[in-house]
């Protein structure tokens, strides 16, 4: 899924009738449409469907294209250039050119071989957002601290396993080396607990959190995904959960999240075997909703080589046989 020599020219369309009022009207957007963070442009490489979502990058300037202003619109991330048409100009704001900009957008994609359709629904200069950001993420990383011994309802591993928790704590202290042996001890000891407690493997678990964050606790993706098992907001909502960086919060959520698709896949495939395992890991990383639109798991690059590489680390740690 990652094209990052792809380049796609799509016009944009801004919309004028939903042109958000300044810097409060897109926070409002924002939040009517529980965006969190911004996507990257490989996002859109394979989307299919309908969805609002905020884009990141620079306004490069504006030109006129056949009698329409055009803005070129260049992610952070180089996957994709973009040409935005602005029948009203744009805003005046974003005439200087190389503005850091960020964009709400309505994207549609009514199969992997039509166009991509986005519509403009308001933007802000990326100066006005980033330090919003910086706060919120700062408050994210001291409440992650603050709890990070809280146990209550999500932990633990019960004593009785207790041999085995060293070995997991130095596994993932080498995997990620800037991790301290407390932290690789929580996260070890929330592993063996919440897959105990859900009747996971916990190496299955392990090669998850691998794949998702290389045990980075904060760790947070251009979608939105948070923490050890890049919990969704969704996710965190259905689940009940308050801080999606706690290790024994995620990590509660994650499992039972991977529970709930090796369930639903076993009883569509009634066996238990390797297909049902790709088919869960691949609802776990697109959504089950993608896993049933393909009958099996979706062509994108980045959710068969996700399914990919678990298992090969799977089998890895499981050993011979």
């Amino acid at each position: 899924m990652r094209a990052r020599f792809a380049l796609w020219f799509v016009a944009i369309a801004c919309v004028a009738t939903l042109q958000a009022d300044g810097l409060s009207g897109y926070l409002n957007l924002r939040a009517k449409y529980g965006i969190h963070r911004a996507v990257g442009g490989p996002a859109l490489d394979s989307f299919v469907g309908e969805r609002v979502m905020e884009l990141k990058g620079l306004v490069k300037g504006m030109m006129a294209v056949k009698g329409q202003q055009m803005a070129l619109f260049e992610p952070y991330d180089g996957a994709t250039t973009l040409f935005i048409e602005c029948p009203d100009g744009g805003e005046e704001w974003m005439l200087g050119g190389e503005i850091p900009t960020r964009m709400i957008v309505k994207v549609r994609r009514a199969s992997a071989a039509s166009e991509v359709k986005v519509s403009m629904m308001s933007a802000a200069p990326e100066k006005d957002i980033s330090p919003l950001e910086a706060k919120e993420e700062a408050e994210a990383a001291r409440k992650a601290s603050a709890t990070r011994q809280r146990n209550n309802k999500y932990t633990a591993m019960p004593t009785s396993q207790g041999e085995v928790l060293q070995v997991y704590a130095d596994f993932i202290k080498n995997w990620n080396k800037r991790l301290s042996k407390r932290e690789s001890l929580h996260i070890a000891n929330a592993v063996i607990g919440n897959s105990l407690r859900f009747g996971v493997d916990a190496r299955l678990i392990m090669a998850i959190l691998m794949a998702e964050s290389d045990f980075n606790p904060l760790c947070k993706s251009h979608a939105g995904a948070m923490g050890l098992g890049q919990l969704m907001p969704s996710n965190v909502q259905e689940l009940g959960l308050s801080n999606a960086y706690n290790v024994y919060e995620n990590l509660y959520g994650t499992v039972q999240l991977v529970r709930g698709h090796l369930d639903k896949y076993r009883q569509q495939t009634g066996r238990e075997d390797i297909t049902t395992l790709a088919l869960a890991l691949a609802g776990y990383n697109a959504g089950d909703g993608t896993v049933k639109k393909y009958h099996g798991i979706p062509p994108y690059r980045e959710t068969q080589a996700y399914v990919r590489k678990v298992i090969r680390y799977y089998r890895a740690l499981a050993g011979p046989g």
